[in-house]
């Protein structure tokens, strides 16, 4: 298990800093042929150096000031490593990230003129469309934590979505939401220390201050 949370100040100074000072927030670039997003692919990359290809859970969550932590979206890598997990969450989620280090929501219409409207993307459209305004609930992360070393008989679909509810129905998890909530015996045996051990680590986050 990571014993810090992962602080994403570099990846959104790496944003700002693709831009000229005091700029108005700028259009969303696209994932390909971009140096603004070229830079935001090499910070993400190197702050998830570390994130090893093994199963887990994970929290993205925003620690802005002491008296609040928010829980953003508590997600699970089953059938891939972690470590590909985040870099495809960093990579679908650029107009998220933008969005934060702008302080705008522009970025989501514009996300889906780029990867909807656009002629070659029409096959998917829906797929697309339902994908980016998904996505777009999970902006405002400033840390992300994750669980690994978990034993392969246990179902980590199932524990997220125990985590889900400890963690009090995160927005980023609208659609995984149950319907009943579960009493805790009902549960799996792990999931309440799971929740208290990633809980604590959102506790080390240092305020983010951009």
């Amino acid at each position: 298990m990571h014993n810090q949370p992962l602080d994403l100040r570099e990846v959104y100074r790496a944003i700002i800093n693709a831009y000229p000072a005091n700029a108005s927030p700028p259009q969303l670039p696209e994932r390909t042929g971009s140096p603004e997003y070229n830079a935001y692919r090499d910070a993400f990359t190197s702050v998830i150096e570390s994130v090893p290809s093994t199963p887990g859970v994970y929290l993205w969550f925003a620690r802005k000031d002491t008296r609040r932590t928010e829980f953003i979206y508590v997600g699970e890598s089953q059938r891939q490593g972690l470590h590909e997990r985040f870099r495809k969450e960093f990579s679908n989620w650029h107009h998220c990230f933008w969005a934060t280090a702008f302080h705008t929501d522009k970025y989501l219409p514009e996300a889906l003129n780029i990867y909807v409207e656009s002629a070659r993307y029409q096959p998917k459209k829906a797929k697309y469309t339902n994908s980016i305004c998904n996505d777009w609930l999970k902006r405002d992360a400033t840390h992300l934590v994750y669980r690994t070393g978990l034993s392969k008989a246990i179902d980590l679909k199932f524990l997220q979505n125990d985590l889900i509810q400890l963690f009090g129905n995160p927005r980023g998890n609208l659609a995984d939401i149950r319907a009943v909530p579960f009493r805790q015996e009902k549960m799996l045996p792990i999931s309440k220390s799971v929740y208290e051990e990633v809980l604590s680590l959102t506790h080390k986050a240092q305020i983010y201050e951009p």
